[in-house]
Parts: C-alpha cells; structure tokens; sequence
C-alpha cells in the first residue's frame, strides 16, 4: 500500500480484516509535525514539518477476501494525493549510490513589456534515475516486466532508507548493461 502526497496528515492507520481468520494486520503510524532541528528552543518556537509525506506498506499479508481500511487522521487541511494498493515485484542485488533525484518544475516565468517577472505556481513531477546491480538470472524478467508496464504508473521505490526514491509515476526509458558473468546492471529513468 502506498499513500502518497499527504497534506496536514498526522496519523495514518490501516487495518486488514478477513472474514474468516479476523483482523490479521493492525498498524498506525505517526506521522505528525517535527521541529526541524532538535533543540529545546526549536521544539518550543521553531517551525514544524512533516515527519513524511507519505506511508509505504510492504509487509501486508495476502487474503484475497479480507477487507482493508485505511483512515487518515489531520488538521482542516488534510488531503491525499493519491493511494496505491498493489502486489509487490523486486527486483535487483541493490540500487548504486548516485542515484539522480529531482523535479520537473511547470511553473511559469515570464518577464513582461516592462521588465517585471510574473510568477505562475503550478504542479511538478518528481524525478529520478536509478543504477542497479541485477543477477543475470532476472535479466530477461526485468525486462518483461518494464515492457508490460510502458505507459503506466506504477509505485518505484528505489530504497527503503530515502523517501525521496519512492515515486509514483511511469518510466521514461531503461537500458540493461550485461557487464559481468554473473551481473549486469540496469538504468531506469523514471518520471
């Protein structure tokens, strides 16, 4: 499960029931406002944000009747952007440091007849370009599988350690390096 661009969320919970073995997943997580540096002035006066912005759940349990419930608890300005629940696919010996992240920004800047610069805020996208190691045994899968999803979006999370990896989204372009006897390596482009 992925509950993605949270806005004013403090606490999310998410629950499994099935009808015959009851609640078998019960989880919370707290996701209110930190300070931003860790000192008692800070705590007290400092500006607050979000601890994240958004909670990925890969240890559900599969019961292919069971019913999920998701409530998200918030401020008056609570929104959700979107919500993915899904199987999981991995796939990879581990992503490579310097990984690329960024956004495509689509705001406009334009410079009217007398030299003032008008500011448009609009939406972006979340970029990032991975490197992976891949045994050659998936390398035939990968491939399979990035050709079934071309043109959909899909939750990509790059590494458990970094929020910023995770983007839902579709891939631009991937290219498959068979490198060594026993791994290649992958870049995939995703937008």
């Amino acid at each position: 499960i992925g509950i993605l661009n949270l806005t004013g969320a403090s606490m999310v919970s998410v629950t499994v029931d099935d009808p015959v073995y009851g609640i078998v997943y019960d989880e919370e997580y707290d996701i209110s406002q930190v300070p931003l540096q860790s000192t008692w002035w800070h705590w007290f006066f400092g500006t607050r944000s979000a601890a994240s912005n958004q909670v990925v759940i890969q240890d559900i349990p599969a019961y292919p009747n069971a019913e999920i419930t998701i409530s998200i608890t918030g401020n008056t300005s609570l929104a959700v952007g979107v919500i993915v629940l899904g199987q999981a696919n991995q796939f990879s010996l581990g992503m490579k440091y310097g990984a690329r992240l960024g956004i495509q920004d689509y705001s406009r800047k334009e410079t009217n007849d007398f030299g003032d610069i008008v500011l448009i805020e609009r939406a972006f996208a979340k970029r990032a370009t991975y490197e992976i190691f891949l045994d050659n045994s998936e390398v035939d899968q990968l491939q399979s599988y990035l050709s079934s999803v071309r043109a959909k979006p899909v939750l990509w999370i790059g590494s458990n350690e970094y929020e910023a990896t995770t983007i839902f989204g579709f891939y631009k372009n991937f290219d498959i390096l068979l490198s060594y006897t026993d791994h290649s390596e992958c870049s995939l482009e995703i937008e």
